[in-house]
């Protein structure tokens, strides 16, 4: 829905618009009660009723009186639910409060805010920098007949960046305002120039602004510049000028890498049309971050001076990757390796994990993923099914189209409806639907996707996305560059197989690449099938809408769209979407079923090709990756894409996610620390046999040590090691048969056997210690130290939400951000990080500047405070190697778990208390909410966990493994008190409970309390968590497991 403001050149009507604002404002605070009291007095009786009262009131026949109190209470009460969020909207707004959400007067609240807004000409303020809602004019284009409908999407005028900066002087002599989103020039001029109504003053400085784009100043957009008056002064940030002011002394930001700020990407028009000039890949090389070494080794004094500048923390940064315009499908990509290495967790033998093959593939989905867009749409997609739900037939919307932009939804209607189900809103014309980003949905997991085969064809990094939807126009051909279509209809069948709102969808390839259809398979699974005859895929596509035709008519419904919403025979119209990357071989075929489909309307079938011939609809692609729509009137918008090389890099990652027992999980490898206490320990704490590994031959050991290659011992995890090169030292699977997959129920399994993580082989890096009680001095004093107050040592949590306390000066903003850089550093030990490392962990594949990390290194040092002795515990990188590293002795809980749990193992049955104490640090899912996004557009946190020796699920799994052992001691010794807090531990850590040994744990101990009924529930609940019909369908091991320890129940079972 559009936003209108008044013109800056309109001062008459935006004063008038404030007077009425302040007028109602003051007739609801004081009028309306005045009234309420003159006419209905004071509804506070004078006195207290007894009960004998109150019943003679109630029983007695009313003269009228009670149905006038009754009058006068409702109207006093809905006064006073508008006026409570009024008062608290205007305190909020005085104090620049965030105001608090109301619970059961979010209506109110919003007509509240508006009218706040609008008394003090902000409301309708000038500039608001927001995506506005697709307007769409009447004229229809040429041959865009459907059926009986005509669709008349267009866009309005694009203006591409370089029309922006082909206005601006070379050089800035004055200060710059560079717009975030959400921005409005009203309040940009209170915190510049303190005075909100000056906005008109900043609009006479930018007339290049109002060429570009009319609308100006009504409407600015993130990543414009504009140009300040003279006198002006940040005051500081606030509510809607959140934006940064760069001062004429500052480098130009071209010198680095280019931010959003300085590199808009559109002026966005009154019609957002789909992204404009975004580079391809190859288009432009990837931003390169100044480097830290230089010819000349840099003083500490510069490290320590870097300029005050964090705007590109969490800024939208350029993506250089082929996953550019891929964010929605990396983000869906995400759910299903989210889901799979769920399932590989009920399969995990004791003393494993769950491997990460190819983390560098993984880490490049992460950063390109936008899962806030996903879950948006695919919620808003159901939330619109059931909004629709009890509409007339007649009045369900033609939908061919949508646009998301920074959380709101744009519904595009190729005729005219203005019956918007809450929370959308019909624009002026009635011709595009908007959910507001800020608007909340209702549950609606159970409710079927209306639009099964909406699917993205142009998106950017920023979070904007163009979708069509395939079933709308029944045929659409991609024309255009041989390369680029295909990377198009590449791109397409993978989001198919992928997306959350494709229920059941069935999706059949034909003409691609035997490879490319493999890969495509393997990260689809079921919902994609390839043929080999185009002719017979043509036809069944053919009888599958004849079938679908049929079936619409005899259920009385006009589309499948209105059978979905209706649920009227729904499971019938599950889509049936045939892609053709070749169709030299099938035109007439071809032309003959566009014909059936137009004839059809929505019917269930769709289908998308690759072709030079014209069709009613189609999309044509660039050689440069530039996408052009007739029918909805918009060019140069930048195709997604999913080139060939990419998807070869991204289908091994889904396969290993896919495997399934005995291959889910790998062995344990050894810690990669240098510090004697990981001597003999593999990366979960873990004490090794010196049987586990072979030993090195001596210059290998050497150069490990670090004797080699360089002053500093630089350890690197076991995937870093395959990456550069380095031996992996590959080793036979020792574990015994009753702990390996493929357990059949007639062999004897022990329990307790189940899981001899001290049998487990391992692969190890260094020679093994020929002791077994790990060197730790310092382990009780440093335990001690965790839990005291320190005014020096920083302590850092990740076993449960991650937690950062220091001694020195916190940021004042973005603690999660900086937080997680503390993580990254302690993660690395001794090891370190780069700059470049830095860059490529916390921005990967973005072109972020030097100076934006020397600032957030700058003020981390600040937060993590010196040491007792004055020394800095991040001192700066300064030393020949230029690594950055934390000093020892920062407390990490993952480091003392593990040196806990070490030695508890070296001591054996006397090492109940350190397993019970290394438990004890546990409190909740390591990282738990760490990678959850940010909002829309915005970096990807924690990205660099894939191949880190932290990844959350290899946590999880070493603290479900420890609660294993100490289960097994507490059992040993009679304790099933103690047991029972083991198992609870172990579930704090997981808490979803997808590792299978807590349950058993928790069985034998049932068992063992000779609690029948307990045991019962306990098998009872393992199989409905695990979605299952029977104990039999559980892992092998888990069953055979069973089977030993409760075979009676599931034999009543």
């Amino acid at each position: 829905m559009t936003r209108h403001s008044p013109s800056a050149r309109r001062t008459g009507a935006g004063l008038l618009h404030r007077l009425v604002a302040q007028l109602s404002i003051l007739a609801t605070l004081g009028g309306i009660p005045y009234a309420l009291y003159a006419l209905a007095g004071n509804p506070l009786p004078d006195h207290i009723p007894s009960w004998s009262q109150l019943g003679e009131l109630l029983t007695t026949r009313d003269d009228g009186g009670l149905f006038l109190t009754a009058i006068a209470w409702a109207g006093w009460i809905g006064w006073t639910s508008f006026a409570l969020p009024l008062l608290v909207e205007i305190v909020c707004h005085v104090f620049r409060w965030r105001p608090p959400r109301l619970l059961g007067l979010a209506w109110q609240q919003r007509r509240a805010a508006a009218l706040v807004a609008a008394a003090l000409s902000i409301g309708a303020a000038p500039a608001v920098a927001s995506a506005n809602a697709v307007t769409m004019p009447t004229a229809p284009p040429a041959a865009t007949a459907y059926g009986q409908n005509s669709v008349t999407l267009t866009s309005a005028q694009t203006v591409t960046p370089d029309a922006v900066v082909s206005h601006r002087p070379a050089t800035e002599s004055r200060a710059t305002y560079v717009v975030a989103r959400g921005d409005w020039l009203y309040y940009i001029a209170e915190r510049t120039l303190g005075d909100g109504d000056r906005y008109v003053d900043i609009a006479d400085l930018n007339p290049e602004m109002k060429k570009a784009d009319p609308r100006f100043p009504d409407h600015i957009v993130p990543g414009q510049r504009l140009r300040l008056p003279a006198d002006a002064d940040d005051r500081g940030s606030r509510r809607h000028a959140t934006g940064t002011i760069r001062t004429p002394s500052q480098p130009p930001a071209a010198e680095d890498a280019p931010t959003p700020e300085d590199t808009p990407s559109q002026i966005t028009p009154a019609t957002p049309p789909p992204p404009t000039s975004v580079p391809t890949p190859e288009a432009s090389s990837a931003p390169t971050a100044i480097p830290d070494s230089t010819s000349t080794t840099p003083t500490a004094a510069a490290e320590e001076k870097p300029t005050d500048d964090d705007s590109d923390f969490d800024a939208v940064l350029p993506i250089s990757a082929a996953l550019a315009t891929a964010g929605l499908l990396a983000a869906l990509l995400l759910i299903r390796l989210t889901q799979r290495r769920r399932r590989q967790r009920q399969h995990r033998r004791p003393g494993r994990r769950i491997p990460t093959p190819h983390p560098v593939a993984e880490r490049q989905v992460r950063a390109a993923a936008q899962p806030v867009d996903v879950n948006r749409l695919d919620q808003a997609l159901r939330a619109l099914a059931v909004g629709l739900r009890d509409h007339d037939p007649a009045d369900v919307p033609d939908l061919a189209a949508a646009w998301l932009s920074g959380g709101e939804v744009h519904l595009m209607l190729t005729q005219g409806n203005p019956s918007a189900p809450a929370p959308f809103q019909a624009d002026s014309t009635a011709m595009s639907w908007m959910l507001p980003a800020a608007a909340t949905l209702p549950d609606v997991d159970d409710t079927l996707a209306p639009l099964p085969v909406l699917v993205t064809v142009a998106s950017r990094p920023g979070g904007d996305h163009l979708l069509i939807d395939l079933e709308r126009t029944g045929l659409l051909a991609i024309s255009g560059d041989p390369e680029r279509a295909a990377d198009l209809i590449r791109y397409i069948a993978a989001e198919l197989a992928t997306n959350q709102w494709s229920d059941d969808a069935e999706v059949v390839l034909v003409g691609f690449d035997p490879v490319d259809a493999e890969n495509l398979i393997t990260i689809g699974g079921n919902r994609i099938t390839a043929a080999t005859s185009t002719t017979e895929a043509i036809e069944r596509a053919r009888r599958r809408a004849a079938a679908n035709a049929k079936a619409m008519t005899d259920s009385g419904i006009t589309s499948t769209l209105a059978g979905r919403i209706g649920d009227i025979a729904a499971d019938a119209w599950m889509p049936h979407v045939l892609l053709i990357a070749d169709s030299t071989d099938a035109k007439d075929q071809l032309t003959t079923l566009e014909t059936e489909l137009r004839l059809a309307g929505r019917c269930g079938v769709a289908v998308a090709i690759v072709t030079d011939t014209a069709t009613t609809w189609q999309v044509e692609v660039s050689n440069e990756g530039s996408l052009a729509i007739d029918w909805l009137s918009i060019t140069n918008t930048t195709a997604t894409r999913l080139p060939r090389d990419q998807l070869a890099r991204l289908a091994p990652v889904m396969r290993a996610a896919r495997a399934a027992a005995p291959i889910v999980d790998e062995q344990v490898p050894a810690a990669p620390e240098p510090e004697p206490w990981a001597e003999g320990t593999d990366a979960h704490g873990h004490l090794l046999d010196d049987s586990d590994a072979p030993a090195q031959d001596q210059d290998e050991q050497q150069e490990e040590n670090g004797v080699r290659g360089g002053p500093v011992a630089e350890h690197r995890t076991t995937n870093e090691r395959v990456q550069e090169g380095l031996p992996a030292v590959p080793e036979p699977d020792r574990t015994p048969v009753s702990a390996q997959a493929g357990t059949t129920a007639t062999q004897p399994v022990d329990i307790q056997a189940l899981a001899p993580i001290s049998e487990v082989a391992r692969s190890r890096t260094t020679t093994p210690t020929s002791s077994r009680e790990p060197h730790d001095p310092t382990l009780d004093e440093d335990v001690d130290a965790w839990y005291r107050p320190d005014p020096y040592r920083p302590k850092i949590a990740i076993l449960g939400p991650v937690e950062v306390e220091a001694a020195g000066e916190p940021p004042d903003e973005r603690i999660r951000f900086y937080s997680e850089l503390v993580v990254y550093l302690a993660q690395r030990g001794r090891a370190g990080a780069t700059g470049d490392q830095i860059d490529d962990a916390i921005w990967p594949e973005r072109g972020v500047n030097a100076r934006s990390r020397r600032v957030a290194i700058s003020k981390v040092r600040r937060w993590l405070g010196e040491s007792a002795d004055g020394a800095q515990w991040l001192p700066p990188n300064a030393g020949p190697d230029r690594l950055y590293r934390l000093t020892p002795g920062v407390l990490l809980d993952w480091q003392l778990f593990r040196r806990l749990r070490a030695r508890g193992e070296a001591r054996g049955a006397a090492g109940a208390e350190d397993l019970r104490r290394a438990l004890e640090l546990v409190r909740g899912e390591p990282l738990a909410g760490a990678e959850l996004p940010y909002s829309s557009g915005y970096r990807n946190p924690y990205t660099w966990l894939p191949g880190s020796d932290v990844q959350p699920h290899n946590l999880a799994s070493a603290i479900v493994d420890t609660a294993h052992e100490l289960v097994n001691l507490y059992l040993e010794s009679g304790d099933t008190s103690e047991a029972r807090w083991a198992v609870e531990r172990a579930w704090l850590a997981d808490p979803a409970r997808l590792d299978d040994h807590p349950w058993l744990d928790a069985m034998r101990v049932a068992h063992a309390d000779n609690r029948s009924a307990e045991l019962r529930a306990l098998l009872d609940d393992l199989v409905r968590t695990r979605e299952v019909e029977v104990p039999e369908d559980l892992s092998p091991d888990t069953y055979a497991a069973l089977r030993e320890l409760v075979g009676n129940l599931l034999k009543v079972s």
